[in-house]
């Protein structure tokens, strides 16, 4: 028993094949795939090889249940449907809406079905709201000529009936779940919008650390899914774009023109990113974009300043340092003192070219008053 859920891409298609031939090693019964997918993120060749071997499996039977209640198999998840020895439906399900691989033969191209439907037309043959339901139905029945004995008879309360034995259930390892979960459409476009956050956050933090690596992670996962999902170049251009703009801002310190161009060219090629039936819920849409035009107008901001501020505490520890005029003081301007300009007053009768050393010997709030660090002229001022 294997599960295939979401939509069915190459981690999925070598789960299936190992786990046919785990099946085969094992000498299993049959091989049941638990589908719930709503498409397929292959190329047409891809499929039709998928397809083919399914359907030309003669070592272990192969049999493919949609569901739970609820579930769904359409568009290039049809395929399995069509190349399983049976199918089984929950009640709730629905198949349909195939690719155009089987077109012109296949009457589910333009049309989803649901289980009471497909056990009619005979898109599906056992009718099984649970997984032990179907183990049970599998017992007795032929399927390449192999009889399957699946279940035994067993007494409940006087009554007779078949009990499923013997079932045995195999699942992704946890790196291959993490790659085919990051091909959910949802899951790419989160991790895309958090690397994009969490670059601009590291570029202006000075160095690399936790926000970049955590950010290089969520695009390197958000790359193999974007590659593997139909997605639009432009609109990723768009997001990247977006970025570009709230950096912009950001330096600025001040929301203005190239936020607003941010935030249309992001909401914009996230409403577009994906082409066909794959798309993004509206509500995240709104929620990311909500939280990222908060976190660049107000966060981002709040932080550069703290980063680049320069610090007031302990500035009497200045007194008596050493610094250099960056620009002529006379009597005031810019001096350079560790590596951090600072504005600065001196004597009038001892004005200070640009280049020169000083030497700080007062503080006036944030104000240093310095003086030539030879020569300097003393009054009532200092």
């Amino acid at each position: 028993m294997i599960q295939v859920r979401g939509y069915i891409d190459p981690v999925t298609v070598s789960f299936i094949r190992r786990s046919i031939e785990a099946s085969v090693r094992d000498k299993a019964e049959a091989i049941v795939i638990q589908l719930d997918s709503s498409g397929a993120l292959l190329s047409q060749t891809a499929l039709d090889t998928l397809e083919f071997r399914l359907k030309h499996e003669t070592r272990v039977p192969v049999i493919v249940w949609v569901g739970e209640a609820g579930a769904r198999a359409t568009h290039g998840a049809v395929r399995l449907v069509r190349a399983a020895q049976l199918v089984g439906v929950a009640p709730g399900t629905h198949i349909g809406q195939s690719t155009p691989a089987i077109a012109g033969t296949d009457p589910l191209q333009f049309k989803t079905i649901n289980a009471k439907q497909a056990l009619a037309d005979g898109t599906a043959q056992l009718n099984s709201p649970i997984l032990g339901l179907l183990v049970a139905e599998l017992d007795g029945r032929t399927v390449n000529g192999k009889v399957l004995h699946t279940a035994k008879a067993v007494v409940t309360n006087g009554k007779p009936s078949l009990s499923p034995y013997g079932v045995r259930f195999a699942r992704l390892t946890t790196f291959d779940q993490l790659l085919h979960t990051v091909t959910n459409p949802t899951v790419a476009y989160l991790l895309l919008t958090i690397a994009l956050a969490l670059f601009i956050f590291e570029f202006y933090t000075g160095g690399i650390g936790v926000a970049a690596a955590v950010g290089l992670g969520s695009f390197v996962f958000a790359a193999y899914g974007l590659g593997l999902l139909p997605t639009r170049g432009w609109a990723i251009a768009l997001i990247a774009l977006a970025g570009f703009g709230f950096a912009v801002d950001v330096q600025a310190g001040v929301p203005r023109f190239w936020t607003a161009v941010a935030t249309a060219a992001f909401v914009g090629g996230s409403l577009t990113l994906y082409h066909g039936d794959v798309r993004v819920p509206l509500y995240w849409i709104a929620a990311m974009s909500i939280m990222l035009v908060l976190f660049m107008v107000n966060g981002m901001p709040s932080m550069v300043r703290t980063r680049f501020a320069t610090p007031t505490v302990g500035r009497e520890s200045m007194i008596g340092a050493i610094g250099t005029a960056r620009d002529a003081v006379g009597p005031e301007g810019v001096v350079m003192v560790g590596d951090a300009p600072w504005r600065a007053r001196t004597n009038r009768a001892t004005p200070i070219p640009a280049g020169d050393p000083i030497k700080v010997v007062a503080i006036d709030g944030l104000l240093l008053e310095v003086e030539p660090l030879e020569g300097a002229a003393k009054d009532a001022g200092h």
